[in-house]
């Protein structure tokens, strides 16, 4: 119960993604009781990669504190934070000159690491000053008077830390009423077996009226022996020993009444512990969904940006092939205009081009009609001028032999030339006869000479 209500509520409220694994805090241990300065320790979790000098935790301003729906008090501003270093990682030291007057105390650290900056939540509860006594009385319920024993060194031996030798002498004495008859401490035995009382019933008086009280009661058995010839004294004897057992009820009522006090402050201390542990984990279930939520938003929006991204690109590379489109249609349209200007010009002008064209033609036809009319002048007026007349020639009759021994002796240079140069007349034209007469006679007496040579040649 006492590792229960002196623990850390598990509670740990990260400012960052969930899906980071980062640093974090472990099971705090609370040394310090209510009404005290603050002392615990909280390990910190997965520091071991990290160097001493790489780390820094301290508390939240006020501003983080509200934004997280904590509660703000004056004492977190004074609490101060130091990491020590052990073997397994490092823990943190919490402690605060002030003293600690709630059960609980809210705590928001910043820790900061070479991976980033946490926020973590903390709620410390403290246990009543009391606490450890209600909570676990003595070891041994009871104890045994060994010979020789007093009621003071019983007391010293079973006395709890914290309370006085009186304190306890007393206590005993009211709570084993049947040890002492008479309500002396000095009415203790060997072998008997007394109660132990717990502490709250120990602590019930002060030092100072467990002193008085312990005077009061204490009656020496020498004293009692040398009262009881006297009359007067009887009485006396009589009524502390009647007073005793009134004292003793009184005082069990005042312990059973400080422990009903106690009883119930730690009953509400538990229920307002318990109320306090539901809010924070609703808030944390609260935060959680916050977080999920948000981390579904931006995978949302980052989706969108990429069909946005998408369709843009799409939308470039369908931009490009249209403007090289409009230009060739641009150059077209102006090649187009260009050749419309052309033929809108002819057009425009084509009955003078079609009369100049005519002309031309007309020229050229009248020029190349006069040059072959010059053409024939000329081969006429040469041919006159070379042609002489010729008689015709018969041979005498000879044999084939004589024949052709005369057409060997005939010299080539003495036939006559039929050649004519290009663009001139026959010499038949200047004798007079008709061409065709002319040349038809030249070409039998060349026939005639040439005939025995081609018999020569290897027809024969």
């Amino acid at each position: 119960m006492k590792k229960q209500l002196t623990g850390m509520l598990g509670l740990s409220l990260s400012a960052i993604s969930p899906l980071v694994v980062a640093l974090g805090l472990g099971q705090a241990t609370v040394t310090s009781p209510l009404g005290a300065p603050l002392e615990a320790t909280v390990p910190l979790q997965e520091s071991e990669r990290f160097a001493l000098s790489d780390l820094h935790v301290e508390v939240a301003d006020e501003s983080t504190f509200k934004s997280l729906g904590l509660e703000w008090t004056p004492l977190a501003a004074k609490v101060s934070v130091q990491i020590q270093e052990q073997l397994d990682g490092h823990r943190l030291l919490l402690s605060s000159s002030q003293a600690v007057v709630e059960p609980w105390l809210d705590l928001l650290l910043k820790v900061a690491s070479p991976e980033g900056q946490q926020t973590h939540a903390l709620t410390l509860l403290f246990d009543p000053p009391d606490y450890s006594a209600i909570a676990q009385p003595s070891a041994s319920d009871t104890v045994l008077v060994a010979r020789g024993d007093t009621l003071w060194g019983v007391a010293t031996r079973v006395k709890p830390e914290g309370v006085s030798t009186q304190q306890m002498m007393l206590a005993l004495l009211d709570a084993n009423p049947d040890a002492f008859p008479s309500g002396s401490a000095d009415d203790i035995r060997a072998g008997q077996t007394l109660n132990v009382p717990p502490r709250y019933q120990a602590v019930s008086r002060t030092p100072n009226e467990a002193t008085q009280a312990l005077q009061t009661v204490r009656q020496p058995a020498v004293r009692q022996a040398s009262l009881l010839p006297n009359e007067p004294a009887a009485p006396s004897a009589a009524s502390s020993s009647e007073a005793s057992p009134a004292s003793a009820d009184h005082n069990s009522e005042l312990a059973s009444d400080a422990f009903s006090d106690l009883a119930e402050q730690l009953l509400d201390g538990q229920a307002k512990m318990q109320q306090v542990a539901e809010e924070r984990e609703q808030s944390y279930r609260d935060i959680q969904q916050e977080l999920a939520a948000l981390s579904q938003e931006i995978a949302t929006q980052r989706q969108e940006m990429a069909t946005l991204t998408q369709a843009f690109n799409d939308a470039q590379r369908g931009v490009q092939p249209s403007a090289e489109i409009a230009v060739s249609h641009d150059e077209n349209a102006a090649m187009l205009s260009s050749s419309l200007s052309i033929v809108d010009r002819i057009a425009a002008y084509q009955w003078p081009l079609a009369s100049i064209a005519l002309g031309l033609l007309l020229a050229a036809l009248v020029g190349l009609r006069k040059r072959r009319e010059r053409q024939w002048e000329n081969v006429s007026a040469t041919a006159v001028l070379h042609t002489a007349p010729v008689a015709p020639v018969t041979p005498p009759p000879v044999d084939d032999i004589t024949a052709e021994t005369a057409a060997e002796k005939v010299p080539v240079s003495n036939e006559p030339e039929l050649a004519v140069k290009p663009g001139r007349m026959p010499d038949a034209a200047l004798s007079g006869e008709p061409p065709c007469t002319r040349a038809e006679e030249q070409w039998e007496i060349e026939e005639v000479a040439f005939e025995p040579r081609r018999r020569d040649n290897g027809t024969t």
